[in-house]
Parts: structure tokens; sequence; C-alpha cells
């Protein structure tokens, strides 16, 4: 299996403090305020790693114990919820772009928090325990998605429209979700994406209804942000 999912407390804990610290125009920044309470933003929010682990470690520690049967059994039905559509998810995938997905193992760790971070030079990714485990379905799908951009078409991107909007084309692409993948999540589960991005999912939902060609959708794009 592609993904191996694992419970990580030390991860929990990065997640928490890099998310609660990242710079005003970051994705995450604007999670934050719906995902952090304010008490714990004051214990991890504009201090150093080492004081805001010993402000909030003891409670997270804390509350791993107070629900450990449910976290391990999160883990067991994300999991197998995941192992039924994986092969399915990856070959589709790799029709739809084109290319082979570019990795063999990814670890998923569980977060105890909305916002899911990933790594794709570490290859990791988040999916959280706030969550219910069919929808971590559609976040692992979502992660891979952005994990196979990263690697086959990032660098050309980037140098055509800079980093922002290649972000922005990033995160707009898993609209592909809504439209090649329903049927491999619950009805109900929709890829919404981020604000701002209304415009750009609107136009890639359109050009990939009229040719289903990646190639031409991503030239398409980038031509589009140029212009935006």
């Amino acid at each position: 299996m592609l993904l191996n999912f694992e419970l990580d407390i030390e991860r929990d804990f990065e997640n928490y403090y890099e998310n609660a610290n990242e710079s005003e125009d970051h994705f995450s920044a604007q999670l934050c305020a719906r995902c952090f309470p304010n008490y714990i933003l004051k214990m991890i929010q504009g201090v150093s790693k080492e004081e805001a682990r010993k402000n909030f470690f003891p409670l997270l520690q804390e509350n791993y114990k107070k629900y450990a049967s449910y976290l391990n059994q999160f883990l067991l039905d994300a999991k197998k919820s995941w192992e039924e559509n994986e092969q399915n998810y990856l070959k589709r995938l790799e029709k739809i772009t084109g290319k082979k997905f570019p990795f063999n193992k990814i670890t998923v760790y569980l977060t105890t928090i909305l916002i899911c971070s990933y790594n794709v030079e570490e290859k990791w990714f988040h999916t959280s325990f706030l969550n219910q485990p069919l929808l971590s379905t559609h976040v692992c799908a979502h992660e891979l998605m952005h994990f196979h951009f990263h690697f086959h078409y990032e660098k050309w991107i980037k140098e055509e429209i800079g980093e922002k909007k290649k972000e922005d084309l990033k995160e707009a692409l898993t609209v592909l979700l809504n439209l090649e993948f329903g049927d491999m999540f619950f009805i109900s589960f929709r890829d919404g994406g981020f604000p701002g991005h209304e415009k750009l999912r609107e136009f890639i939902t359109k050009r990939w209804k009229d040719h289903k060609n990646f190639d031409k959708l991503l030239k398409e794009c980038v031509l589009y942000l140029k212009e935006s």
C-alpha cells in the first residue's frame, strides 16, 4: 500500500506550532482563527517552539491519553477506507494526467486540528482526527494530487507565473476531485477549495468539461493567471 498511517504526537505538536505561526498571506493563516481556540493560540503563537512546548505539550499529551482508543480506531478506519480506494484513485490520476504517480511510500500522520500540512520532500502529510474516517479518504486524494503536481509540474509553472499563482493553481486544481473522483467519496463530500479561488475553479471546471486534456488545461490556466 502507498500510504502508511501513523499516530505521532510530536508531528501533531509541530503542526499546531507551525500553522499558528505562519505568515499572514499563507493559506493556513486564513484558517487559523477557525481552527485554534484563543486559549491555545495564546500558548503557542508568537513564542519560541521551546516555550510553546512548555505551555501546550502537557495539555496535548493529556488529550492523547484521554482519547487514545478513539485516535487509534480513527487510524484503523481511515486506513481501511483508503485501502478500498487506493488503486482505483492512482490509476485514475495517472490516466487523467498521463503521468505515473512518482512515489512508492508516503506517511500519513494524524493531527488533532483541521489544518492538514504536507511535505513532499519528506513524503508525509496530515489527516485530521476532527473529521471522520470517510472524509480522510478525500483528504488523502487531495494531498496526493498536490504531491503529483509538485513532482511533475511545479518547476515550469512557477517559472511562468511565480510562487503565489502557482500555489493558487495547485489548490484550485483539486476541483477535479469533484469532477472525476466523486464516486470514491460519500455523496455529500465536495472539495470546496479556498476563498479567492472560486473564479479559477470555475474556469478549470469549464475548460476540463470542454476537452479533458490535462496538459492543455494547465497551459490554459497559466495563460489565465498571467492575464488576471
